[in-house]
């Protein structure tokens, strides 16, 4: 499979997670989470914990939109096209209709578009960097 990469700008951690775990290193799905960080540990642990379940449960096939493969992105235009097409409606609300379908195409492959499992509200982007700006201003209101 695919390894992903995201660094959050705010020293080092691993979380894990296993998924019908049989031991706590052996189960059905699992997930590793690097993340980086000045803050607090064992906060950093938790966040990436459940960011390692998020991607085990969701699946993404890649982490940002400019990530995705090409060849499947363009089977997936093509199958849209087709469906849309099959509607009768004219080219400009084809087009319309493809993009939107495509966005959602996005929100269900790509991790950083995703919606966060955990409080299913927020796109898993805008979960990182609330993150990394709450680590980093606890930080900053520490050190004063």
């Amino acid at each position: 499979k695919q390894w992903y990469q995201r660094r959050v700008a705010i020293t080092a951690g691993i979380a894990k997670y296993v998924h019908n775990a049989q031991t706590s290193e052996l189960g059905k799905i699992g997930a590793l989470v690097a993340l980086e960080s000045d803050g607090d540990k064992e906060r950093l642990a938790v966040f990436g914990k459940q960011l390692a379940m998020h991607i085990a449960a969701a699946k993404p096939e890649a982490l940002t939109i400019d990530a995705v493969d090409s060849t499947a992105l363009e089977r997936e235009r093509i199958v849209l096209i087709d469906q849309a097409k099959a509607s009768g409606r004219p080219d400009n609300i084809i087009e319309k209709m493809v993009d939107g379908r495509i966005r959602k195409y996005y929100e269900q492959v790509v991790l950083l578009e995703q919606t966060y499992v955990i409080d299913g509200e927020n796109k898993v982007s805008v979960v990182v960097d609330n993150f990394a700006k709450d680590v980093f201003i606890k930080k900053e209101k520490s050190t004063d």
